[in-house]
């Protein structure tokens, strides 16, 4: 096997909801970089002001993803992100979901395991321990390093589910992680 065919997108990104939508907005040159506090208040832990925010990261649909409101709450939109973009990703394939369940598909997840990606403070003040421990301790189900897992859990996936950091390069990581192993 040689030819690797990608017949399945999705994606959120800047001001732009679908990959149809980006594209539409990158071809009309518009500026999906704003500058507003509509995330975080401006200069959080020095931030950049000027960020891409996606727009609508709050629709997520617990019971549709077999989950209670609680759990999802718990997960947080990023998470959700994935398993809609998953989801979208496969009907777009031209495949239905339920015919994968419990099929060798393997998960590939590129994720940036940094605090100030998520707006935290990657440098905790002494006075904060006890808050951040107990973030941490709320964390720990919700955890990027599990986002592959959870994904593979969801849509009762067998194959490998593998989580790559490697920074600005974890997404291209991934992918050719994926790939060598499709060609293996």
């Amino acid at each position: 096997m040689s030819d690797i065919v990608i017949s399945g997108m999705s994606g959120r990104f800047p001001l732009s909801d679908t990959t149809d939508e980006f594209a539409k907005n990158l071809f009309d040159g518009i500026d999906m970089v704003t500058d507003d506090d509509s995330r975080w208040p401006k200069g959080l832990y020095d931030m950049s002001n000027r960020m891409g925010r996606i727009v609508t990261y709050d629709r997520f649909d617990a019971q549709f993803f077999g989950m209670t409101e609680s759990m999802a709450q718990k997960y947080g939109p990023q998470l959700h992100m994935l398993l809609e973009s998953t989801y979208e990703s496969i009907v777009d394939a031209g495949i239905s979901p339920q015919n994968l369940r419990g099929s060798r598909t393997g998960v590939y997840c590129g994720i940036i395991n940094y605090a100030k990606c998520d707006g935290y403070s990657e440098y905790p003040q002494p006075d904060h321990t006890t808050q951040m421990n107990t973030l941490m301790m709320e964390s720990i189900n919700s955890s990027k390093s599990f986002f592959a897992s959870r994904t593979a859990f969801i849509f009762d996936l067998k194959g490998p589910a593998i989580v790559v950091d490697t920074a600005c390069s974890s997404s291209l990581s991934a992918f050719a992680l994926a790939v060598n192993d499709l060609k293996l």
